[in-house]
């Protein structure tokens, strides 16, 4: 009769041989070690994209934190309008976006930064700093909103 770790490494071979089994042997042992390593890598790491539109919406997400962090930040202080856009497009620029003003993500960020920073909603058209973002696009203030 088996103990138990002896039941344990029987069920681990059988597994095991069934998997190598089903794997093409006809390139190499070391093909068979790459895609043993890669699906360990795929399988250990959830955070890893499995595509590019997640990758697209992982960098998006990135963008919009960090749109909300620049807002937040200055969100009290006395920056001219100019120089909020200027903080926009090098932001932008660092997560290779061209044009910040062309990006939903940009005015979901704002939101969610002057949100943070307890700027009442209703006061967002007031505010400065934002008088050329407001005037940037069409739907600027309602975009801002939907992200605060």
């Amino acid at each position: 009769m088996l103990d138990t770790n002896d039941s344990i490494k029987a069920a681990a071979a059988l597994v095991l041989t069934g998997f190598l089994s089903a794997c093409s042997i006809s390139d190499s042992s070391v093909s068979i070690s790459g895609s043993l390593e890669s699906s360990a890598e795929s399988s250990s790491s959830p955070f890893k994209s499995s595509s590019p539109k997640e990758a697209t919406d992982k960098a998006k997400s990135s963008y919009t934190d960090d749109v909300a962090n620049l807002t937040f930040s200055i969100a009290g202080s006395q920056m001219s309008s100019n120089d909020f856009a200027n903080a926009l497009s090098r932001t932008a620029a660092q997560s290779k976006i061209s044009d910040w003003a062309e990006e939903k993500a940009t005015f979901t960020g704002i939101g969610k930064g002057l949100k943070r920073a307890g700027i009442a909603k209703q006061n967002i058209g007031q505010l400065p700093y934002l008088q050329k973002v407001l005037t940037s696009k069409k739907d600027a203030l309602r975009s801002i909103e939907e992200g605060y």
